[in-house]
């Protein structure tokens, strides 16, 4: 095979990355890898098709003049509609070569009639064809695609096809310029974008920049000048990427920041900057560009403009605006887009003075707290807002989240869009919660009277996360500040910076602490204050943790903050104070009601609950109370009673066996060898020396859970008897999980409950076995476990444990202690 096109390509490709090193940027580089590609591929074509009755065509990026290190190159060869042998034969030596060529090629050989009716079913090869740039062969054959393809191509039709395409992309891959890893080719303000107004505007015969030939164009001089500066700068950072990876590398990882960085000669922070900066340019010019676009085509239509008011009209489903400026039409335009649902677009001009407004000329805010003071559409409006960079207008401090990473393991947003995706789960509670009237959601819902106040909260809730330390009380004291300024009087603004200061707060006590414990329930009860902030914060805890990440928001966590909530309010709705031993005292009258209507004589609960430590009326709800009796209190035998949990798939289990050393660890190894990992678990010796054990368990393996129920019950005893080995694999862990989680972090700290009780709080990476190699450590030690409290957030547990010195008089040495734990959690 005749090499010379082969060597000539590769030896381009090798000049155009030195270039790009010395010069640290890619123009000449790519035009370089154009100018070559496009050469070595005529010089094969001379080759093998000159005379040919063929035409070839390029498409995707060569057609488009858009090639990269290790791009492909995608061509189209076009026959007559029954080739002859000898043109059969010059297509595949052509077609032999060029696959050698080095780049990855993408290629399809069809008739015209063939191609005409590929475009008619698939946008992409209509696309393609649209695309098309003649390279070589039959000009018979090129007029003859040409004919056939206009005769068909419907611009309407072609530019809807190209929206609903586009929607769907940034469905799949961020509707954001600002994630964590961006898709620079597919993603939002990406290459993909620039290249869909493109087409849409060349579909429609209009010029999308100002060129030195064509002063009219969809753009100004000034966004025609900033779109082209905006690409090169994605140009750069696409090619560094190919150059580093040596291969198609289209996603700015993590990882490859810091050496891509380097390899443009600019600091890490600075390329993160600037890609952003480009990817926002081109995702705003997209929208004007498809914007001004829409309206040409409606105006062709004679849709008729009808008129607003003096400054407005609509034209189609998009607002226009004439010579706008000022506060009052700034609230207008946003006013009409909230409550004219026919209008789902904002015209080029509208958006430009939308885009040039500045915070200092929006003097009066308080139109905005009317537009979010119904759930209904809220989400998307202020989606829309953000989009249109009117959101960091009315509130500039949102500047300070927009598109920044959030350095933890769970969180799949940047700050801006997660905050924006609280919003969307809090209407979605309210659209789809309120069906179910038994739902305590519903039931917060429907005592929350301003929505303002509550979406408010909301866009607040982590606008302190640019700053060090505790996001939540810089939050608070921006959300004081500035709430006022929206219209929100005294005691709302109190409402909303409470809200902001403590949006952790129920999630952290309901799944790190024993709310179950009267001091605990209390103690959050007084915090929270009224039902109404406890409506408020329910509602926001449970519209933040589904937001973050929705590998980490299961049922059991639902539950959990279900009864915190209804706890809470039982306590805040009782007109006498509430103490310790009045919540004790509704506890075991609920659970002894409960036990009395399954027959259980009275005198055999008094004897059983006589040999149980208070402690265990403290930590276990009246449900669990009621049905630990229901089974021990008269038949006091080893057993193993499980249940489920209603709405979940977690389990209850229960373990009454005699005590002996080691026999919790035993427990624990039992559970990790099959699978079952504890959410919960509680430790108590009764007085006449059994323990008795409480856990909460979610099956790995996702089986029947009344498949595991009768396992347990048949066989969790026996395997107490000989020791099992337990199952210590790790999860597989994300690239995100390599570049945040740190090693791991573990808190020691005596307990004010007794001088032998120590508090311990681990957060490390999840991995079965890891509760089991913890309590190995306790019982080597001298410690007993009393409680465990497992917090998991996606690959992240941050658990919480209650210890208890066995020999009372040693000294205890914490910081062996935690020097022994570290390493076996690690």
């Amino acid at each position: 095979m005749d090499t010379n096109a082969q060597a000539f390509l590769s030896h381009a490709l090798n000049s155009a990355i030195q270039s790009f090193g010395e010069r640290r940027s890619s123009a000449l580089s790519r035009e370089t890898l154009m100018k070559a590609s496009r050469e070595a591929i005529l010089q094969i074509a001379e080759k093998h098709l000159q005379g040919v009755p063929v035409a070839l065509f390029a498409t995707g990026g060569l057609a488009r003049g858009e090639l990269f290190p290790f791009s492909d190159l995608d061509i189209l060869l076009l026959t007559q509609e029954s080739p002859n042998d000898a043109t059969l034969a010059a297509v595949k030596a052509f077609m032999n070569e060029i696959w050698v060529l080095g780049p990855e090629i993408g290629h399809s050989v069809r008739s015209v009639s063939q191609a005409i009716h590929q475009a008619d079913k698939d946008i992409t090869v209509l696309t393609s064809l649209f695309d098309r740039v003649f390279y070589f062969g039959s000009e018979a054959l090129k007029e003859e695609l040409g004919a056939a393809f206009n005769a068909r191509f419907d611009a309407n039709a072609f530019i809807s096809k190209k929206i609903a395409e586009r929607q769907a992309r940034l469905a799949r891959f961020g509707k954001t310029p600002f994630i964590f890893e961006p898709h620079l080719k597919e993603g939002a303000g990406g290459f993909r974008d620039a290249h869909f107004a493109t087409w849409c505007a060349k579909a429609a015969g209009l010029s999308l920049v100002v060129t030195s030939r064509d002063s009219d164009a969809v753009f100004t001089l000034e966004e025609s000048k900033a779109w082209r500066e905006a690409l090169n700068v994605l140009a750069d950072i696409r090619f560094g990427l190919h150059v580093l990876s040596k291969r198609s590398q289209n996603v700015l990882t993590y990882a490859l920041r810091k050496p891509l960085a380097e390899l443009l000669g600019i600091d890490e922070a600075t390329l993160i900057a600037r890609q952003r900066g480009a990817a926002r340019t081109i995702a705003r010019l997209t929208e004007i560009a498809l914007s001004a676009i829409l309206k040409t085509l409606f105006a062709r239509q004679s849709l008729p403009l009808k008129s607003i008011d003096d400054t407005f009209y609509e034209i189609g489903s998009v607002l226009e605006a004439k010579n706008p400026s000022g506060n009052e039409t700034f609230w207008k335009t946003f006013e009409l887009m909230r409550h004219r649902t026919s209008m789902t677009r904002l015209g080029p001009e509208a958006l430009r003075f939308v885009a040039q407004i500045t915070p200092d000329a929006l003097t009066d805010k308080q139109p905005f707290k009317a537009l979010i003071s119904d759930f209904e559409g809220v989400s998307a409006f202020l989606s829309f807002m953000h989009e249109t960079g009117a959101l960091t207008r009315v509130i500039p401090a949102f500047t300070r989240i927009e598109g920044f990473s959030q350095g933890e393991i769970f969180h799949t947003h940047t700050v801006d869009d997660h905050t924006l995706e609280v919003v969307n789960q809090i209407e979605a509670i309210a659209n789809t919660e309120a069906a179910d009237k038994e739902n305590p959601l519903t039931l917060a819902l429907g005592d929350i009277d301003e929505p303002a106040t509550l979406i408010f909260a909301a866009l607040m809730h982590d606008i302190g996360k640019a700053d060090r330390g505790r996001h939540e009380i810089t939050g608070e004291a921006i959300a004081r500040e500035i709430a006022p300024a929206f219209g929100f009087d005294e005691a709302e603004t109190e409402d909303i910076a409470f809200l902001v200061r403590n949006h952790l707060l129920m999630s952290l006590t309901a799944q790190a602490e024993d709310f179950t414990d009267p001091e605990t329930l209390l103690a959050f009860a007084k915090t929270v204050a009224t039902p109404a902030r406890l409506n408020a914060l329910y509602v926001l805890t449970v519209a933040d943790i589904r937001a973050t990440n929705t590998s980490i928001w299961n049922t059991w966590k639902g539950t959990l903050l279900a009864s915190l909530y209804l706890e809470t309010l039982a306590s805040l709705s009782q007109a006498a104070p509430v103490t310790r031993q009045s919540l004790l005292g509704k506890r075991a009258k609920a659970a002894r009601e409960l036990v009395i209507q399954s027959g259980t004589p009275e005198t055999a609960i008094a004897a059983f609950w006589a040999t149980l430590p208070d402690a265990f009326f403290a930590r276990l709800s009246a449900q669990t109370i009621a049905f630990i009796t229901q089974s021990l209190a008269t038949h006091k035998t080893p057993g193993v009673f499980t249940s489920a949990i209603e709405g979940t798939r977690a389990l209850s289990v229960v373990v009454y066996e005699r005590d002996a050393d080691g026999l919790f660890l035993k427990m624990l190894a039992f559970l990790s060898s099959q699978s079952l990992s504890v959410l919960s678990a509680q430790i108590f010796t009764t007085e006449d020396g059994f323990a008795l054990d409480t856990f909460i368990l979610e099956d790995v393996r996702n089986r029947e859970p009344t498949s595991v129920q009768a396992f347990l019950e048949e066989h969790f005893l026996a395997a107490l008897e000989t020791p099992v080995a337990p199952r210590t694999s790790r999860a597989r862990f994300s690239r995100k999980a390599d570049y945040f989680l740190l090693a791991p972090d573990v808190k020691i700290e005596p307990s004010d409950k007794s001088a032998t009780t120590i508090n311990v709080e681990i957060r490390a990476k999840d991995r079965l076995g890891l509760l089991y190699d913890f309590a190995k450590v306790l019982t080597q030690r001298g410690f007993a476990l009393k409680s465990a409290k497992i917090m998991t957030m996606e690959t992240v547990v941050e658990d919480r444990f209650e210890i208890k010195a066995l020999d009372s008089c040693e000294e205890i040495d914490l910081k062996g202690l935690k020097a022994a734990i570290l390493k076996a959690v690690a």
